[in-house]
């Protein structure tokens, strides 16, 4: 059986970090060039500085998946850096501090609400 020191296993999940957010910078600046530059993210730095940032909000509120902390990225390139704190924003903000769902089920219900325009779930919402 293979075993690992905790330093070396502290090394692999800091590899396996870096590998997702540079993965992340690509696809963003793939599928989101316009969006970012609407927001004044013009280079893949600054790319990788919001991802960086995402990441580690993302994980303040429990959205730990690789699937879920990307589409948290998403939206942060179509809303812009300050999501979920702007006004524009502020029904993710709702979802995103709940403490009664995990961090995919926060995701889930911020989907739901850009597919289809309504939260289920959220105060004043309809099921």
């Amino acid at each position: 059986m293979l075993r690992m020191s905790p330093i070396q296993m502290e090394a692999f999940a800091q590899m396996v970090k870096v590998s997702f957010a540079e993965r992340m910078v690509r696809e963003l600046l793939r599928d989101f060039p316009r969006e970012l530059r609407s927001h004044g993210i013009v280079d893949a730095e600054a790319v990788r500085q919001l991802v960086q940032r995402g990441i580690e909000e993302a994980a303040q509120n429990a959205v730990l998946l690789e699937r879920d902390a990307y589409l948290y990225l998403q939206c942060m390139a179509l809303f812009g850096a300050q999501f979920p704190h702007a006004e524009a924003s502020a029904w993710a903000a709702e979802i995103l501090s709940r403490s009664d769902i995990s961090g995919t089920a926060k995701m889930d219900l911020i989907h739901d609400h850009l597919v289809f325009g309504s939260t289920p779930g959220l105060p004043g919402e309809q099921p």
